[in-house]
Parts: structure tokens; C-alpha cells; sequence
């Protein structure tokens, strides 16, 4: 799991260092392939703007790990406040 985590991590830190650039690398076929490699496995289908839209939301996306013990993979359904209170904490920072 630390290996995931720190492989995402790891990710969202490229991401953000090449967002400012998105609508370049979207420009050509091999841009495009790139930038969606790891999510699909047909990308000629989807447009290069929305391509671009995904890097810039991906490098702005603010998700931290939490791990909540006796607690499944919907958390919102198992403790509802808990969750409710830990968005609100991440949305306002």
C-alpha cells in the first residue's frame, strides 16, 4: 500500500509540473497518448481539450490517504459525519 501511495504521490507531483503546459502537450497524437495512458487504453475518440481539462483538474485535485479503522471502502455510508467533517477540513484548507 505505502508503495501506491507513494507511485500516486508521485504522479500528482509530474502532473503538476507539466498542467501549465497541458494544452501543448495535447497538441500532438503522442501527447495525447501520453497523458492518457495510464486511464484508457483508445484516447484518438476523446478531444484534446478535454484531455487538457483533465491534467489542469488532476494538478489542482487536493486528496490526501486517510485511513479510518472499522471502516469500509465507503466511508460516507459507515461514519457519515466523520467523513462529512474530514472534506470540510481539506476544503477549507
Amino acid at each position: 500500500m505505502k508503495e501506491l501511495l507513494a507511485y500516486q504521490r508521485s504522479m500528482q507531483e509530474l502532473v503538476r509540473g507539466v498542467a501549465a503546459h497541458a494544452d501543448a502537450i495535447v497538441a500532438s497524437s503522442a501527447g495525447r497518448r501520453r497523458a492518457t495512458e495510464m486511464i484508457t487504453s483508445s484516447y484518438e475518440h476523446i478531444r484534446a481539450e478535454l484531455i487538457a481539462h483533465q491534467l489542469v483538474g488532476v494538478a489542482r485535485c487536493h486528496a490526501d490517504w486517510i485511513e479510518l479503522d472499522g471502516v469500509g471502502h465507503c466511508p460516507q455510508l459507515d461514519v457519515p459525519l466523520e467523513t462529512a467533517q474530514l472534506i470540510t477540513l481539506a476544503i477549507d484548507s
